[in-house]
């Protein structure tokens, strides 16, 4: 009977411990549950912060940009404010001035002097409020020029920037190696690098992605090369210009004014040889030996054309020094060790110097403007901007097919768009067009 009861609780026993297993099991599993739904509700809350925090980021410039504006709208109508009220002293005081004088002229006796002085004081008033009226006009234009700008639709914004993200990142044509391509069978096509620069240049405002990116770039560098040549040869005219000016201004018509010998001679003539030949793009390989051209038709060669033996020729005899510390001045430090690679970042900083000596009236700065708005293969910003004019320089070489233009917008902007899609054609160019029509409705988009 002993035996019997202890064979008994053997078996409670047993039937308990495996009770309790299952139970660990199932706390086991739950907790296991648990953690796993844990953890996946932490990775959405995450995915989900950090898509929050990079719309967040995206807004916040815009937001910025927008406060900005109203700050400045603000600082200009209190400016408006002041000069309204200082116009009404003013007015005020002419008006008394006024009748001090007609008083004076009812009266008798000599009053001659004190006429005279109140007639002189009421003019200078008078000036006063001439310059106030034209102050107060001046801000009156300039808040309703501002009222214009800064009108931005932050969602529609955001919209489009996400759109121009997403082109950048997953929109272009695939990379082929060889003479294969999306229709060789078996090919496989690599994505291709991509970077953008934007800047808008009468805010400052910039957009860019991958702008750090470095391709060889040689063909958008010789339009900087030129720049530096011909801002060089303008510095020195106009130095001559201004001798002569005070040597006349001392002398009169006996003056002497010294024979201008620049050292940047762009009237210097280049025969084309066979040593100078060179393979590339351009005209003058196709010319038979022994046309001339002086340095400033070389330097409408290299920017219309991008011309190679126009190019090898002003470096032969003028050198890319000055390129090279223009590019350390500016920061752009891609550029400043090898004129042939840059990134989209650093082609945006020589653009803004173009555009400034474009914009200058120097010398040959018209020359330059006129040059690169004429230059040719408009297929790539050109096309994705217009009807709007451009003033551009492309690239396609090995490793590199880019363009970089300034967009001449009510609102002037810098746009450089640098790929690796160096088989161009007609894949390529019309994905670099809506690259630059997106970045085009995104600068529209702040004037309203």
């Amino acid at each position: 009977m002993k035996l019997n009861f202890l064979r008994k609780m053997t078996r409670n026993e047993k039937a308990a411990c495996l009770v309790c297993v299952i139970l660990f099991l199932l706390f086991i599993s739950a907790s296991v549950l648990a953690a796993f739904l844990f953890g996946m509700l932490n990775r959405s809350e995450n995915n989900f912060s950090d898509y929050r925090k990079k719309t967040d980021i995206e807004l916040s410039d815009h937001e910025k940009a927008g406060m900005d504006a109203k700050k400045d709208l603000a600082a200009m109508r209190n400016s408006l404010e002041l000069a309204e009220k200082n116009r009404e002293q003013l007015e005020g005081r002419i008006a008394g001035l006024e009748t001090e004088i007609k008083n004076l002229e009812k009266g008798f006796g000599d009053a001659d002097g004190l006429y005279a002085s109140l007639n002189s004081r009421l003019e200078e008033l008078k000036k006063q409020l001439s310059e106030k009226e034209a102050e107060i006009s001046g801000l009156k234009n300039q808040i309703v020029s501002f009222g214009k700008s800064y009108n931005i639709d932050l969602n529609s914004q955001a919209e489009l920037l996400n759109r121009l993200n997403e082109m950048i990142k997953s929109g272009a044509p695939l990379n082929y190696s060889g003479a294969a391509n999306s229709n060789t069978a078996g090919a496989v096509g690599v994505y291709p690098k991509i970077s953008l620069f934007y800047k808008d240049i009468d805010t400052g405002y910039t957009y860019s992605d991958n702008a750090d990116t470095v391709f060889p770039a040689e063909g958008t560098l010789k339009a900087a090369f030129a720049m530096t040549v011909l801002s060089a040869a303008s510095d020195e005219k106009a130095a001559y210009d201004k001798k002569c000016a005070e040597l006349i201004a001392k002398n009169g018509a006996n003056a002497v004014l010294p024979e201008f010998r620049p050292e940047y001679d762009l009237n210097t003539v280049f025969t084309y040889t066979a040593d100078k030949a060179v393979t590339g793009e351009g005209v003058i390989k196709d010319e038979e030996f022994g046309v001339e051209y002086t340095h400033l038709e070389l330097l409408r060669l290299l920017l219309v054309y991008g011309d190679c033996v126009a190019y090898e020729e002003l470096k032969s005899a003028y050198g890319t020094a000055m390129l090279r510390d223009l590019s350390k001045k500016i920061g752009a430090d891609t550029v400043r060790f090898n004129v042939k690679d840059a990134s989209a970042g650093d082609i945006g900083k020589l653009l803004r110097k173009i555009y400034e000596f474009t914009e200058s009236g120097a010398e040959y700065a018209g020359f330059m403007k006129e040059a690169m708005m004429s230059s040719l293969h408009t297929v790539m910003i050109g096309q994705g901007v217009s009807p709007k004019k451009i003033a551009h320089k492309y690239c396609w070489e090995t490793g590199g097919y880019h363009d970089m233009a300034i967009v001449y917008d009510e609102h002037p902007y810098l746009l450089v768009i640098m790929t690796d899609m160096d088989a161009g054609g007609n894949e390529a160019n019309s994905y670099i067009q809506k690259l630059a029509s997106l970045v085009d409705g995104i600068h529209g988009n702040f004037y309203g």
